[in-house]
């Protein structure tokens, strides 16, 4: 799960979010574009929070 937005790897301004499209087994594409240079970066992740498994709750007591 992404909490803020990466820099753009051509003139490291913040990226905004262009796009979100929902894949299979809990995972997204994130489609990110760069306002001053218009680079795009896709970045697949996890569409679940990682903190809220059934594995975390059983360790976390």
């Amino acid at each position: 799960m992404v909490d803020r937005t990466p820099l753009c790897f051509r003139c490291h301004a913040q990226l905004a979010v262009k796009r979100v499209h929902l894949l299979s087994d809990g995972f997204e594409a994130r489609t990110f574009q760069c306002g001053l240079c218009d680079h795009h970066l896709v970045v697949v992740a996890s569409s679940t929070d990682p903190l809220d498994s059934v594995e975390n709750r059983l360790t976390s007591r």
